[in-house]
């Protein structure tokens, strides 16, 4: 069967999503490594499965898997969003059932860093989100340490109300089990910095000792590096936060899926 056959194919089995009316609203934050075509028609069966109200998915190119992605969520009723990255570059899709829009950046920092802060309010019923879906630069140099830098300076800009910063942060939190000496002062400060400008760690929120981990090397070493941190204020409609290893087992990418579930 050829490879546009295949995709005409699995388009016809998708079917619009249920939007009934519901008591709450969630958010699905995934890495996606960059899929193949066929690996993002799995993803998309995937996440027709989980059917998120809304989807941050992070380490996406100009590819034709992040199109296929792209194209498949739209055909699912969700309003789009991807900026495509410079050549070679990586950066974050977002996807709503609810509207949204994009708010304007500093066009040095877009150049400099791509697509990977997509600073977005999201209109959910009668509350607006300020939601910021990030993809840090996973190596640990001196870019990864200005791109920090600078998402803290671009923070405080914001007052720290109705406010979500989420994807994969490629950092870890400091008493995290087990300590990698490798990570220097700065990524574990990173966390602490977030804390102290008053966001939350949604995981920590709700399970306050519970060991799990995101990503897995092909040495076995374990790490939570996809995280969800809201302000105090939406602390207490935040009804769920979990990891969804799921698609991490079955190779539909390196990262397991993060859900976070909110009342309205």
């Amino acid at each position: 069967m050829n490879r546009k056959k295949q995709l005409f194919l699995d388009s016809i089995h998708d079917s619009p999503p249920s939007t009934q009316s519901k008591s709450t609203w969630n958010l699905l934050n995934w890495n996606v490594r960059n899929p193949s075509v066929t690996r993002a028609i799995n993803q998309v069966k995937w996440i027709r499965e989980v059917n998120p109200d809304v989807v941050l998915l992070t380490e996406v190119k100009s590819s034709r898997g992040t199109r296929y992605l792209s194209d498949r969520l739209q055909a699912l009723q969700y309003n789009v969003h991807f900026e495509e990255p410079y050549v070679g570059g990586y950066g974050s899709l977002l996807a709503s059932k609810y509207p949204f829009s994009i708010n304007e950046m500093n066009p040095d920092i877009v150049e400099q860093f791509g697509s990977r802060v997509m600073p977005t309010k999201l209109s959910v019923t009668d509350q607006d989100i300020e939601l910021i879906g990030v993809y840090v630069p996973n190596r640990r140099d001196e870019v990864k340490r200005r791109f920090l830098e600078y998402l803290l300076n671009y923070l405080g800009i914001f007052p720290i109300e109705s406010l979500m910063l989420c994807g994969d942060l490629n950092i870890l939190e400091p008493d995290h089990i087990p300590h990698y000496s490798k990570f220097e002062d700065w990524e574990y400060g990173f966390y602490t910095s977030l804390e102290e400008l008053g966001l939350v760690d949604a995981f920590r929120l709700l399970n306050s000792d519970q060991v799990e981990y995101s990503w897995v090397g092909r040495t076995g070493d374990e790490y939570r590096y996809d995280h969800i941190f809201v302000s105090e204020d939406l602390t207490c409609k935040v009804t769920l936060c979990k990891y969804l290893h799921k698609p991490r087992k079955d190779g539909l990418s390196d990262h397991s899926g993060m859900l976070i579930e909110f009342r309205i």
